[in-house]
């Protein structure tokens, strides 16, 4: 499966599986603001100006000829499945036109696991207009919506 893939295409080839065995997510910490910003300025620059983004290799192994297990990308994978999810919410698509968003499995932690499936299969309600700079408020509609567990 050597080449170059979008991560579009590679949902709709394979299902991806974030394994229980991971690092910490390194772009959440305190001390890669300036990495996570820099990150999400490129992400945008790539979306503002319809450019491809390049985000390095990404290597895992296929098991079953069916499931991509990524030992190297895991943040960047759940990264840009986030951002599919979140573009498909704030633009007031319908979920069920993207059934490849359900080749994305998480299962590092039963609560990953049962986020993502929810968020797959409800919408987020109220996300219509959201931008980067108000991600907050994002996260707090995210947490009141009825399927978010608490834990």
């Amino acid at each position: 499966m050597a080449g170059k893939y979008t991560f579009w295409k590679l949902l709709s080839e394979r299902e991806i599986e974030i394994p229980v065995i991971q690092r910490d997510y390194a772009q959440g910490r305190k001390t890669a603001t300036q990495i996570r910003k820099g990150f999400l300025l490129s992400i945008e620059e790539a979306l503002v100006n319809r450019k491809p983004l390049d985000m390095n290799f990404v290597y895992g192994s296929i098991e079953d000829k069916e499931q991509f297990i990524p030992i190297d990308g895991q943040q960047r994978l759940t990264t840009l499945f986030l951002l599919h999810l979140y573009l498909i919410h704030a633009t007031g698509r319908n979920l069920n036109e993207y059934e490849q968003l359900k080749n994305f499995k998480y299962t590092t932690r039963m609560t990953s696991t049962y986020f993502c499936n929810e968020i797959i299969h409800n919408r987020i309600e109220n996300c219509d207009g959201y931008d980067f700079d108000n991600i907050e408020s994002l996260r707090y509609t995210i947490i009141d919506n009825p399927w978010f567990g608490t834990s």
